[in-house]
């Protein structure tokens, strides 16, 4: 993903990215981000999840959060929504830069599950990627149950079931 931001020249379009690579955001939650639902202090941004009718706090990086300041930065005045455009541009954003970068046209969902994927990766607690993404348990537990076998080892040689057992 390093190769896909490098290749981001526009200042709203890498916010953008790496909001959606830092949360694994809906498509639909991004274009509809009010600036006053963030929270640059707190490291937060209020989303609101179509999908149960409720608000959510999510937890961007602070690349992302350094990305979007810097991104509202260049603007005139601040706007309503962070992103003042539809969710076919984003798609559209996406596949353009992703077929630069990659070679490859990507889909906002794919960004989606990368961060997910890789939160799995990285051994993040499922409950921050189910906050983050609005998922249920039951889908982001699929994701979990599949655990590459470096991962799984990791946690075999790291934490030992037998009390007293010196790894």
């Amino acid at each position: 993903m390093r190769i896909l931001l490098s290749s981001i020249e526009n200042i709203r379009d890498d916010a953008l990215t790496r909001l959606g690579l830092s949360v694994g955001l809906r498509v639909s939650e991004i274009v509809t981000i009010r600036t006053s639902e963030i929270d640059f202090d707190r490291g937060l941004i209020r989303i609101w999840d179509e999908k149960k009718d409720k608000w959510r706090l999510v937890m961007p990086t602070l690349e992302a959060m350094s990305a979007i300041k810097k991104y509202l930065k260049t603007l005139p005045k601040q706007p309503r929504y962070l992103f003042s455009v539809t969710a076919k541009t984003v798609e559209r954003i996406i596949q353009r830069y992703t077929k630069k970068a990659l070679e490859v046209m990507i889909s906002w969902h794919s960004l989606r599950t990368t961060y997910v994927s890789r939160s799995v990766e990285l051994e993040q607690s499922p409950a921050v990627v189910m906050t983050n993404t609005g998922d249920s348990p039951a889908t982001i537990l699929k994701y979990y149950a599949k655990l590459p076998e470096v991962v799984m080892r990791r946690f075999v040689e790291g934490k030992s079931v037998i009390p007293g057992e010196r790894l």
